[in-house]
């Protein structure tokens, strides 16, 4: 006859990958002896390694600043502040885009209640000063020179394509 008896063992540790998130790794080995009830002794042992995964922290929720943008907020008003914070955290990664159409707005307009046309108005303020560039209806780049959202390599050839295609002015 055999009695059967598990022991179980848990490690955590952290990795980082290639996409700089910070990941928790938690390993549980579960170690089962088969035990013969007459003798005592281990007949057979099995172990089960499980790796389970969980995602902690990513560069993704990080937005890079750049000390020039400064200057820029002191001419703005609070609701223009609130619009290009709100852009800069939601705008797509390495690319700075981001969607301004009635439904974004309306979003804002909820997560901030600001009055819809006020945050066309910030949009527009923030246009004028080629914080955001705009792109098409409803489509705009938050400008890379104050706020960018991505791989630093990235950064530069938006810049460079800016600087020569949408914005030249810039």
């Amino acid at each position: 006859m055999k009695n059967k008896r598990n022991i179980g063992d848990s490690t955590i540790f952290t990795v980082i990958d290639l996409f700089m998130k910070k990941i928790k790794v938690k390993t549980d080995v579960l170690t089962t002896n088969f035990v013969d009830i007459k003798t005592g002794e281990i007949i057979e042992t099995t172990q089960e390694v499980k790796n389970h995964k969980i995602v902690v922290d990513s560069k993704r929720d990080f937005v890079m600043l750049s000390f020039a943008v400064v200057g820029l907020l002191d001419g703005l008003d609070k609701t223009s502040i609130k619009v290009l914070i709100y852009c800069s955290l939601n705008a797509g990664y390495n690319s700075n885009i981001v969607n301004l159409t009635k439904p974004m707005c309306t979003e804002i307009t909820k997560e901030f209640n600001i009055n819809y046309q006020t945050i066309k108005n910030s949009i527009g303020k923030l246009s004028k000063k080629k914080i955001l560039i705009r792109l098409g209806s409803g489509t705009y780049r938050v400008n890379p020179r104050y706020f960018w959202k991505g791989q630093t390599a990235e950064k530069l050839k938006t810049m460079r394509y800016i600087l020569d295609v949408e914005c030249p002015n810039c």
